[in-house]
């Protein structure tokens, strides 16, 4: 939706997520990792990275697990 009002040149996006269990101390974390096709610089790829970080579900799960994220152009 935000690419589509911004009308950046990104043909696909695929979300990965991993969890992660650590034995030790039982902690869970998700690893999401964007990858962006298309041309973009690294301002708009930071600027994907923000609002991806803003999203709902990001948010709810964030106050109970550790997500680390990562963004790539593929």
């Amino acid at each position: 939706m935000y690419l589509n009002l911004k009308a950046w040149a990104v043909s696909e996006i695929h979300v990965n997520i991993t969890t992660i269990l650590n034995l030790d101390t039982q902690e869970k974390s998700l690893r999401k990792e964007i990858e962006i096709h298309g041309n973009i610089d690294k301002k708009q790829l930071a600027q994907i990275l923000l609002v991806a970080s803003k999203c709902p579900i990001h948010i709810l799960l964030e106050k109970n697990i550790t997500i680390t994220s990562s963004i790539s152009i593929i």
